[in-house]
C-alpha cells in the first residue's frame, strides 16, 4: 500500500510529496488506517463536449467573449471553440 501512495504522489500530486514525507510516520500509518487502494480497468470511457449549452445564448456569448479575451491561451483557445459552437 505504501508503494501504491508514493507511486500516486510521485504521478499526480508531485508537490504534496513533502509535506506527506513531512508528517509523522504515526500521523501517516494512521491515515493509511482508512485509504483503501484499489484499480479499475477501464472498458468503456465516454466523454461530453460541453461548454455552458446549458446556459443562455446571452451567457454564451459573455463567456465565450470573456475567455476569447483571456490572456492565458488555454481559456482563449476554450473561447474560441465556445464560439465556434454558438448559434448566430
Amino acid at each position: 500500500m505504501h508503494g501504491m501512495i508514493n507511486g500516486m504522489i510521485a504521478n499526480y500530486e508531485p508537490a504534496y510529496q513533502a509535506q506527506w514525507e513531512d508528517l509523522s510516520e504515526t500521523y501517516r500509518h494512521a491515515m493509511m488506517q482508512g485509504i483503501v487502494g484499489f484499480e479499475l480497468l477501464v472498458t468503456r470511457l465516454e466523454g461530453k463536449y460541453k461548454l455552458s449549452q446549458n446556459r443562455s445564448q446571452i451567457d454564451q456569448h459573455q463567456v465565450a467573449q470573456a475567455l476569447g479575451q483571456s490572456t492565458n491561451p488555454h481559456a482563449a483557445e476554450i473561447g474560441q471553440a465556445m464560439r465556434a459552437n454558438l448559434p448566430e
